[in-house]
C-alpha cells in the first residue's frame, strides 16, 4: 500500500488484533487498491468521524435460486414497505444474482439501535411475505426463498459499494438502479466492465441520495 493512502487504526476483536484500515473517498485511494489486484471492493455502513453511527440502512436480498427475478420480487415488496414507514430507499444490483436495498440516516442512531431496526423491519417482510422471504442465514432452511440479510448493520460488517467490479463471469458491476428499473426481466449481468461508460453517461439515479438523509422509522405501530 502506497505510504500517503490515508488509512486508521481499529481494533478487530474477532481478530484479537488492531487492523489498519484503508480510509476511501479519493479517486488516488481507489487507484492503489486497483494496482494491489482488488476487484470488489467493500466498505462499512460509518465515517472514522463517527464509527458508531451509520449512514444508513442495508439490505442485502440473496435468493436461494439463481433467478435475479426472485430478489426482486422481494425488492418491490421492501420498497412498499418502506414507503408505508416514510422511508425513501434506494436500489443497487449486487453485481451478482441480488439485490442491495439502501436508505441513507440522518446520523444519531448508534449501530445496535439501526441493527435493531433493521431486523424488525425484515421481521415484518418476512411475516408479509413467509412463502418469499426469510431471515434465516441456513441455506438449508430457506426452502427456495429469498433471504433478507440485516446483517450488514453492524460496525465491522461490510457491503460492496456502488459501481463495484465483481470477479465474476462477464466482470457485471454492481450498479444503482431506480426502482421502476427493479423487474424480474432485469438481467443484472447487462451492466458490466464493457457497458457500464454508457451507463455512467446517463443519468445517476442516486443522484440525490444524499439529500434524503432521514430518520429512522417509528414501528411502534407497524404490522
Amino acid at each position: 500500500m502506497p505510504p500517503d493512502v490515508p488509512r486508521v487504526p481499529i481494533e478487530a476483536k474477532s481478530a484479537g488484533r488492531t487492523v489498519s484500515y484503508v480510509v476511501g473517498g479519493t479517486t488516488e485511494v481507489l487507484l492503489s487498491l486497483v494496482n494491489l489486484g482488488c476487484i470488489a471492493i467493500h466498505e462499512m455502513n460509518c465515517r472514522t468521524t463517527s464509527l458508531d453511527q451509520p449512514d444508513w440502512l442495508a439490505f442485502d436480498l440473496d435468493p436461494s435460486s439463481d433467478e435475479f427475478a426472485d430478489a426482486a420480487k422481494v425488492g418491490r415488496l421492501l420498497h412498499k414497505l418502506l414507503e408505508e414507514l416514510g422511508i425513501r430507499s434506494y436500489p443497487k444490483t449486487s453485481g451478482s444474482r441480488g439485490l442491495h436495498v439502501f436508505a441513507p440516516l440522518r446520523r444519531g442512531p448508534d449501530q445496535d439501535v439501526v441493527r435493531v431496526c433493521a431486523r424488525r423491519i425484515g421481521g415484518l417482510l418476512a411475516r408479509r411475505a413467509p412463502d418469499a422471504v426469510t431471515l434465516n442465514p441456513s441455506k438449508a432452511a430457506r426452502g427456495g426463498r429469498v433471504y433478507v440479510d440485516v446483517q450488514r448493520n453492524a460496525f465491522g460488517q461490510t457491503i460492496v459499494i456502488p459501481y463495484a467490479v465483481r470477479r465474476r463471469p462477464c466482470a457485471p458491476v454492481s450498479t444503482p438502479l431506480d426502482w421502476d428499473e427493479v423487474r424480474t426481466s432485469l438481467d443484472p449481468a447487462r451492466f458490466n466492465v464493457r457497458t457500464i461508460a454508457r451507463r455512467l453517461a446517463s443519468t445517476d439515479p442516486w443522484a440525490d441520495f444524499w439529500r434524503h438523509r432521514q430518520v429512522l422509522p417509528n414501528l411502534a405501530e407497524a404490522n
